[in-house]
């Protein structure tokens, strides 16, 4: 028996919505400590963006590039070590 396309089209787009899902919240947890503790983000700020040109111009505006989304509208923004 073979599935409609539909269906398998369907399934698709539900397995990468969960996984968006998934990876974005471990994005986020490890953003948030990395202000905290000495790792590969040190000296990093995190906040919410609604997109990702947003979040570019707030990186700069804080004198930081660079920055891009991450996990739903997360922004990330990396300062020089």
């Amino acid at each position: 028996m073979e599935l409609p396309r539909k269906t398998l089209s369907a399934v698709l787009l539900l397995f990468l919505l969960l996984l968006a899902t998934d990876v974005g919240p471990l994005v986020m947890v490890k953003a948030r400590s990395c202000a905290v503790e000495d790792s590969d983000f040190k000296g990093c700020s995190s906040w919410w963006s609604p997109d990702n040109d947003g979040c570019v111009a707030s990186c700069k505006s804080k004198g930081v590039e660079p920055g891009y989304c991450a996990g739903g509208g997360f922004c990330l923004c990396f300062a020089p070590c």
